[in-house]
């Protein structure tokens, strides 16, 4: 896993969400977040981020849409 998918409260999230036989986890890493049109980012039906300085609220709100 990234550096950034090893904080303490992600830790704890994927560990929770991996004992599920129905869900799939496909982090996405700060290259395809920062650098990548979201029409590239990986199609998914939950996304889970936490805000942080300099994270494109706006580009994953549009993602989201």
């Amino acid at each position: 896993m990234e550096k950034k998918l090893k904080s303490r409260p992600m830790t704890k999230i994927l560990n929770w969400l991996e004992k599920s036989e129905e869900i799939k986890i496909c982090p996405m890493n700060d290259d395809m977040i920062l650098n990548k049109p979201i029409e590239d980012w990986i199609r998914c039906d939950v996304l889970i981020g936490f805000y942080s300085f300099g994270f494109p609220l706006d580009k994953a709100i549009a993602y989201v849409k």
